[in-house]
């Protein structure tokens, strides 16, 4: 039986294990993957825990730009008779609830299980590329240009555990002696690994982000000389190993890397989608033409443009784009403004502060690149994202440190 103490570390712990597992939808039909969301939905809302829920602004703001986004949906709707538009609205606001949830949930825990549920999905995640690559070979994805994947996580999924994980796995580790920091590491090496594997460029390009976000940090606040020429060159170096899970092969033999030939070598059907994504913009701007219209043709077929910022505005004019940048700015708005009253820095918890704040503006980078979704494969990283940069921001530093000094010293 699971106690009503441990009930909101196993509904964020699942809910990370279904967003890593986000392609788990084609096994089981979208259906049955939404009804393992409704499970979540259900048992958070039966949890209790509800008084403990603080009035926060970033979620308020959130909630709101979620209302502009259905209200949005449903004007498209009701205006062009789209009934597919209106089933959107609906997910968009059971999107929304489970937001909720996961964002109540996570007030209930503390630095120290967000870093075990962190590390715990990037094992999920490491387990079932490794079953699929070895062991179940008809769920293992391999492209025509290398990527891997699996059925459970495909090429261009895969990379996101690592990306919005791998931030609190790196912040454990500066929070704790090196000598303690055997699982960090191996989790760390984990995350590359998957990273490698999908060779994804954004994957990598955010990789970097948070390699060097880091090595800033403690060249900031540390005065360790020698620590922080070490941090630097091993975070460094980690860049290097992440440009190919070959590396060190085909630094031997003189071939080129995955990442960087397809960094270097551009990305001309996404250059075309921007291009018919404006077009399509102000065709149907300031309502919108209803979702999923801005489409590009490639190879002879339409696919909707992988700009999210620029497709949403073709999809649901103005008010839909306005809700999506008050969903996204609202949490970030407000950890700069509680940083900037903070003042000085505490060490150890800014790591942690650190590591939250960077899985929000990794959401945000992401949908750069990717198209406008209503699934919670998608939406599930930012409600984990966001609720855990809330926790952790709101929290006293002075509390932080002293929950990871008290448990370093219960290790020793």
């Amino acid at each position: 039986m699971i106690g009503k103490k441990n009930i909101h570390f196993h509904i964020l712990l699942f809910s990370c294990v279904l967003v890593v597992l986000g392609d788990l939808r084609n096994i089981i039909t979208p259906a049955g993957y939404w009804g393992l969301w409704g499970g979540v939905l259900c048992i958070g809302l039966l949890s209790g825990g509800w008084k403990r829920l603080k009035v926060d602004w970033a979620l308020i703001g959130v909630l709101f730009g979620f209302a502009m986004l259905i209200s949005a949906l449903l004007l498209i709707s009701l205006t062009h008779s789209d009934e597919y538009t209106a089933y959107q609205a609906l997910k968009y606001f059971v999107i929304s609830i489970i937001t909720l949830v996961i964002f109540k949930g996570s007030q209930h825990l503390d630095e120290n299980q967000l870093y075990r549920i962190a590390a715990i999905a990037t094992l999920v995640g490491l387990l079932f590329f490794l079953l699929c690559k070895y062991v179940l070979v008809e769920y293992y994805v391999l492209l025509g240009d290398g990527r891997q994947g699996s059925m459970f996580a495909f090429p261009g999924v895969l990379w996101k555990t690592s990306a919005f994980f791998i931030s609190f796995i790196i912040a454990r580790i500066f929070t704790r002696q090196v000598s303690k920091s055997g699982g960090a590491l191996f989790v760390i090496l984990a995350s590359v690994y998957l990273l490698l594997a999908d060779s994804s460029r954004t994957g990598f390009l955010w990789f970097s982000v948070i390699v060097a976000v880091f090595a800033l940090l403690q060249l900031l606040i540390s005065t360790n000389r020698f620590v922080i020429f070490v941090s630097v060159v091993t975070m460094f170096a980690s860049i290097l190993v992440a440009f190919n899970s070959d590396a060190i092969y085909e630094f031997a033999t003189g071939d080129s890397f995955l990442v960087i030939n397809r960094l270097f070598e551009g990305d001309p059907i996404r250059t075309k989608m921007l291009s018919d994504g404006v077009v399509n913009a102000d065709t149907c701007l300031p309502l919108g033409c209803g979702f999923g219209s801005s489409t590009s043709l490639v190879d002879g077929a339409p696919m909707v443009v992988h700009n999210t910022y620029l497709a949403i505005l073709g999809d649901l004019g103005m008010l839909g784009g306005g809700g999506l940048l008050i969903i996204l700015i609202s949490p970030v708005a407000l950890f700069v403004v509680r940083e900037w009253r903070r003042g000085v820095v505490g060490r150890p918890s800014v790591y942690y502060r650190t590591a939250a704040c960077l899985g929000v503006l990794c959401f945000c980078f992401v949908l750069l690149f990717h198209p406008l979704s209503s699934e919670m494969s998608e939406w599930g990283y930012w409600a984990i994202m966001l609720s855990w940069l809330s926790r952790l921001s709101s929290t006293k530093p002075s509390i932080m440190n002293n929950n990871l000094r008290g448990l370093e010293s219960q290790r020793d």
